[in-house]
This record gives structure tokens, C-alpha cells and sequence, in this order.
């Protein structure tokens, strides 16, 4: 690896990181809002969901999506914060080797974030902790890291066959 393309590496390894920082404090600050407050940030999102998706999705369906907008709130940005997490990794593991530990360790870290934020949760009036939430934040990091390894583990394989 020369010089520029080390270098570039760095620096894509610091926005990863920063983007990574960032999910987690959005994460922090949605677990901080009590109860009451939660309701009505997911409430909002059902009222603007039910507009928007109304005419183009089936009653059925768009009762579904709200009826699990929660769920897929913690999917979704646990999914980005595996894919940061991840891609991290990536550009580490290009220094270091290692492919395969450092994108388990990007996993592991967001297992470790979620199991951290349930727990702050538990402290929260009108919240709780709940392992189900944990499992279901780990699965969303898992997809996304799980991605970003196999596209990894093909590019370095396309590198070391040139």
C-alpha cells in the first residue's frame, strides 16, 4: 500500500468512526427521553408515515408498519450503526489483516452498545430494559455487518489475485 492510498485509508477509517459516534449518540438521546416523550417522537412518525404511505400501501400493510414502527426504528438505526461499525473495520483490518475478527469485533461492539443502552433505558421514567430489544438491535447490526464483510472479503480476494 503506498502512501496516498494509506493515508486515504485514515481517513476513511476517521469518518467511519465519526459516523459510528454519531449514531450512537442519536441512540443515546432517543433512550434518554422518558416514556411520554418517546410516545409522541414515535407518534409523529406514525401520523407522518400513515400520510405519506396511505395512498400507495394497502390498509393492511401500512397497519402493520405502524404497529411495529418501534421495532423497525431499532433495526434500522442499529443497522447503520453496524454498517459505520463495520466498514471501521474494513479499513482497519486493511492495516492489520485480520479480516474476519475485526468486522466480528465491529458486531460485537454494537451487541455491547445495545446491551449499554437497554441498560441506561432501565434508569429512564417510563421506560424499560427489555433483552428483546437487544436481540433485535443485534440482529439489525448483523445484517449490515455481515454485508460489508462479504463485499470486503471479496475485494480483498479480487486484490490478492491481480
Amino acid at each position: 500500500m503506498n502512501r496516498n492510498s494509506a493515508a486515504f485509508s485514515a481517513v476513511r477509517f476517521a469518518v467511519f468512526i465519526t459516523l459510528s459516534v454519531t449514531v450512537m449518540a442519536v441512540i443515546f438521546v432517543f433512550s434518554a427521553q422518558d416514556g411520554e416523550q418517546s410516545s409522541i417522537s414515535s407518534g409523529f412518525v406514525s401520523d407522518l408515515l400513515r400520510r405519506v404511505l396511505s395512498p400507495i400501501m394497502p390498509d393492511s400493510a401500512l397497519a402493520f408498519t405502524l404497529k411495529y414502527i418501534r421495532k423497525i426504528a431499532h433495526v434500522s438505526i442499529y443497522f447503520l450503526l453496524g454498517l459505520f461499525t463495520s466498514l471501521s473495520a474494513s479499513e482497519l483490518s486493511r492495516r492489520i489483516g485480520r479480516l474476519p475478527l475485526c468486522i466480528f469485533a465491529a458486531w460485537l461492539v454494537c451487541v455491547l452498545y445495545a446491551v449499554s443502552d437497554e441498560f441506561h433505558q432501565s434508569f429512564t421514567a417510563g421506560r424499560e430494559a427489555s433483552l428483546r430489544d437487544v436481540l433485535i438491535d443485534s440482529a439489525g447490526a448483523l445484517v449490515s455487518v455481515l454485508i460489508t464483510g462479504i463485499i470486503s472479503f471479496v475485494k480483498k480476494k479480487r486484490r490478492s489475485d491481480k
